[in-house]
């Protein structure tokens, strides 16, 4: 997620980059990245799953967003309609999971989600994207982490 035109505070709430790692048993666990500056800067292997005879899909193509402020209606929302956002409340397939910073151990808050249907545009893709993609940070120690849930 490159968040480089969304309003951010003097000092940034978020980093402007928050990624995720394509290799699928990642996607099954939380991935954690330390930040320096805008850019994470090394991955914390926190993913408990093997990656033998995993499927990896083509690169995902840089994706251009803008940003809008959305109404109160849009800041809880449920299953239905847009569910991809920066800030507000989870849309929680499963229950809520927020996890843990890897190094101060408090609870990560979320700043992003995206739906099963964003358009991600490589091929491969399409089987894995079902659910949501959560990103969450923390600002105090600059860790971003990518957690996912599907039905």
């Amino acid at each position: 997620m490159d968040a480089a035109f969304a309003h951010r505070p003097a000092r940034a709430a978020v980093p402007r980059t928050i990624v995720a790692c394509p290799n699928f048993p990642c996607m099954w666990d939380t991935q954690c990245f330390s930040h320096e500056g805008e850019a994470p800067i090394s991955v914390q292997r926190v993913n408990r799953f093997a990656d033998i005879g995993m499927p990896v899909p083509d690169p995902v193509p840089d994706l251009p967003a803008t940003f809008h402020p959305a109404p109160p209606r849009w800041h809880v929302q449920d299953w239905f309609g847009n569910i991809n956002r920066v800030g507000g409340v989870g849309t929680w397939v499963q229950d809520e999971i927020y996890p843990t910073c890897p190094s101060c151990a408090r609870t990560m808050p979320i700043v992003a989600q995206f739906g099963a249907f964003t358009p991600f545009g490589a091929p491969g893709w399409e089987q894995w994207t079902e659910g949501v993609i959560y990103a969450f940070w923390c600002r105090d120690c600059r860790f971003s982490a990518i957690t996912s849930q599907q039905t």
